[in-house]
């Protein structure tokens, strides 16, 4: 059995993004793109998706579940990192996904604890039984 790494994990991701977004115009965003990091930061977003005006509507962390920070979505080291790069590019949303979970976060609700803090929280064999991916 082949062992999955998260850079390559995150770049089919983005493919299947891009490719969803091609074929679905009427969605309100435009690209995926991974590794990218904020003006004058060394550290890098996983994955960010741009809405049709070219903002950052989304962007996240991706952990593999085998990693020691990929065993929870709601590893608060993760949390705390994918809040601080998206609040660093204005992004509305950010995630955290240790692929089994995808947790979607509200950044405005940063000083609740940090389990109110998420918006959804999707188990992946929701997300492909619905078709969403």
């Amino acid at each position: 059995m082949r062992k999955e790494y998260e850079p390559s994990f995150v770049a089919d991701v983005e493919s299947w993004i891009n490719s969803i977004l091609e074929g679905r115009k009427g969605l309100p965003f435009k690209i995926a793109r991974v590794e990218e990091s904020a003006e004058g930061k060394r550290t890098r977003r996983d994955l960010t998706v741009y809405d049709l005006d070219g903002n950052k509507a989304l962007t996240g962390e991706v952990k593999m579940p085998d990693a020691p920070d990929g065993k929870s979505p709601y590893a608060e080291d993760v949390v705390q990192d994918a809040f601080t790069k998206a609040s660093e590019v204005g992004a509305r949303y950010f995630f955290t996904w240790n692929v089994n979970r995808f947790v979607l976060w509200d950044p405005s609700k940063v000083t609740l604890p940090i389990l109110q803090r998420q918006a959804r929280d999707y188990p992946w064999f929701t997300l492909k039984a619905s078709g969403e991916v």
